[in-house]
């Protein structure tokens, strides 16, 4: 997601990847963001790959300045990383550029652990969390 200027205003984007299950109601989901382009348009594939690095990212309400976990559980309540966030972490430990039929993506792996909240203020631990995706730079 993100807004793309064309008259010379920043243009903002965050980037998502959902991990569901065909056979059950679940859905995970990593938004990382906010990429700045400063003369608007879309970020240059420099941009795009220097905005991914490895090392440790901080939780951020919505992604604004870093990552966001969400997750569906089975009965459709939807439970976010939009909140407390003491003694989480999410580090990237895996970064490879690639590009295939002119697109340009970058492989992304990472481990974490988080408290995840639903819009009632319950939580849940998110424990030894790992992936594997995918970004592209649309």
């Amino acid at each position: 997601m993100g807004s793309i200027a064309s008259d010379g205003t920043p243009s903002t984007f965050i980037y998502s990847s959902t991990f569901s299950s065909l056979n059950e109601q679940r859905a995970l989901s990593i938004h990382i963001g906010t990429l700045y382009v400063p003369g608007g348009g879309r970020p240059t594939d420099e941009q795009f790959y220097a905005f991914y690095k490895t090392g440790a990212i901080k939780y951020s309400i919505e992604a604004k300045d870093g990552i966001e976990i969400g997750f569906e559980d089975e009965n459709g309540i939807f439970w976010s990383s939009n909140g407390d966030q003491t003694g989480s972490s999410f580090s990237v430990t895996k970064i490879t550029e690639e590009k295939l039929w002119g697109a340009v993506y970058v492989n992304f792996e990472a481990t974490f652990n988080c408290t995840l909240y639903d819009e009632n203020g319950n939580s849940m631990k998110l424990l030894n969390g790992s992936c594997k995706t995918t970004f592209e730079n649309i």
